[in-house]
């Protein structure tokens, strides 16, 4: 049977974008929400299992942006033949870089430059992409720093692989992708024998703990884009056995707590991100329209923009919010909304869409004009490879 689930030339699977919305809104909810009170009672629940659950947000942008920027590198070379690294990393650094040193400058000039000791340390964390493995200032840039080795990792084993003489010279990622689920999860069931006092930085934070969690997105994404009627086939098949699976591979994360659970440190990260995985597949080969919410253009724009909501939603809280509610006539009313962790999460959205605007935006436009994605510059090859189309992502 034929599928038809390709979409089209230079469009965005607008399934994945909800899949962004839905990990930037599982970590606000980590960061933001606290223990419901006053709340009805279905209403505590969803928000304690919101709190509960929420810091595996971060691991589906894990998968997202090793399955969305590896993509990139497959249909580069699908389409030409070859590889311009230089060009593929420039772009990624006029993607990764102006947000996140906008934020450093103004957490410095914030925290140094106006007089506020005792905050503001260890900044060089966050700029030189070392917060998995040193406390840093800024919540969340220990992904970064994740997301930031593991593509020097994966330029470099790119970069030998295209000099293969092969019509498929990326088939070896396929066995390495399974050696480092092994090797990453026997390192962090070996952190966890050795070290039972568990730490965010020795246990969860650490790069060499997490590359799997990419790496897999990364052999997702090779089987989609170099065995893709295959892989379409066994999903018409299987689709729902594939949702079934990956739900039950996520579940562990409702009855374990990270950091008191042994298993969920260890093999229920590896589950995890099988399941999220799933996930990504069924987003990624779905008919249009048919993943919930991908209809909602506010959803798919908290999706396009949630790589700057992840990089201001604590600062939204520590400082811009104190500030407005300083602003504001203190009355019952404001100190209610002020209060309220679901008019924080939805502040913390508008800021960081429009940090999106303000910044992101404006260096994406440079970018293009600087460093031009090479269709736009070089004709492809005469047999190009059949190419799919996906958004890019931010790294997380």
């Amino acid at each position: 049977m034929q599928n038809e689930n390709k979409p089209e030339a230079g469009g965005r699977l607008d399934g994945l974008d909800v899949l962004r919305a839905l990990a930037i809104v599982l970590v606000l909810c980590a960061h933001m929400l606290k223990k419901a009170t006053g709340y009805p009672a279905p209403i505590s629940t969803l928000v304690d299992v919101l709190r509960h659950v929420g810091w595996a947000g971060v691991d589906l942008f894990f998968v997202l942006s090793g399955f969305l920027v590896s993509g990139l590198l497959f249909r580069e070379h699908q389409r030409f033949g070859s590889i311009e690294l230089g060009r593929f990393l420039a772009r990624r650094g006029f993607k990764i870089y102006p947000p996140l040193y906008t934020v450093v400058l103004a957490y410095f000039v914030y925290h140094h430059l106006l007089g506020h000791p005792g905050e503001g340390g260890n900044l060089y964390a966050d700029a030189l992409f070392i917060g998995s493995y040193v406390a840093s200032a800024l919540c969340g840039t220990w992904s970064l720093a994740v997301e930031e080795h593991f593509y020097v990792f994966l330029a470099l084993i790119v970069y030998l692989l295209n000099r293969r003489q092969a019509r498929s010279p990326f088939a070896p990622l396929v066995p390495l992708a399974l050696l480092l689920v092994v090797v990453c999860t026997g390192l962090r069931v070996w952190t966890s024998r050795t070290s039972p006092q568990f730490g965010l930085l020795t246990h969860h934070y650490a790069t060499h703990l997490r590359m799997d969690t990419l790496m897999f997105g990364v052999l997702l994404s090779y089987l989609y884009h170099y065995h893709r009627e295959p892989l379409l086939g066994l999903l018409d098949r299987c689709r729902g056995w594939v949702l079934v699976s990956s739900l039950l591979c996520i579940s562990p994360i409702l009855f374990h707590t990270l950091g008191k659970s042994p298993f969920l440190d260890t093999y229920g990260l590896t589950l995890l991100y099988v399941g999220m995985g799933g996930l990504v597949l069924l987003a990624a080969t779905a008919q249009p329209g048919a993943v919930p919410l991908s209809k909602r253009k506010w959803v798919l724009a908290i999706g396009r923009d949630s790589y700057s909501i992840y990089l201001w939603h604590m600062e939204v809280v520590f400082h811009v919010w104190p500030l407005l509610q300083q602003a504001l006539p203190t009355t019952a009313a404001t100190t209610r909304i002020f209060a309220d962790p679901f008019f924080r999460m939805g502040g913390a959205l508008l800021f960081g869409r429009l940090m999106a605007y303000l910044v992101e935006a404006r260096f994406l436009r440079l970018r293009e004009r600087l460093f031009p994605a090479r269709a736009a510059v070089t004709a492809p090859r005469s047999d190009p490879l059949p190419a799919v189309v996906l958004p890019t992502t931010p790294a997380m």
